[in-house]
């Protein structure tokens, strides 16, 4: 899996959460972005895909699904810094079920 992101693309601009774009395509060779947060940030990263995928985010240990959309997002403040691994979740019939980490969130301290 291949991944790309915006980190400075807001999709809400009146928001005060920061969002982060992230797009994320089958089948390609393997690129792990490093997502740089501020600890303390409010933070929502919207992953896109066209595939049906259940996104974790370690160290957080948060989840999301794809939906419809084929987007998820994972929304959380960040509150503890480190780097945590961004993993992608796929269950195919053939091969059953594999995770790659498509991205890295490094969490830095103020």
């Amino acid at each position: 899996q291949n991944s790309s992101f915006n980190q400075n693309s807001s999709v809400n601009k009146s928001s005060p959460v920061r969002q982060i774009l992230l797009t994320v395509r089958e089948y390609e060779s393997a690129t792990k972005k490093v997502i740089q947060i501020i600890q303390g940030e409010k933070v929502a990263l919207i992953i896109e895909g066209k595939f049906d995928a259940v996104f974790h985010l370690h160290g957080y240990d948060l989840m999301a699904m794809s939906e419809i959309d084929n987007r998820a997002t994972i929304s959380f403040k960040a509150e503890h810094s480190g780097r945590f691994p961004l993993v992608l979740h796929i269950h195919d019939s053939l091969l059953g079920a594999q995770e790659t980490t498509i991205a890295y969130v490094e969490v830095r301290s103020r």
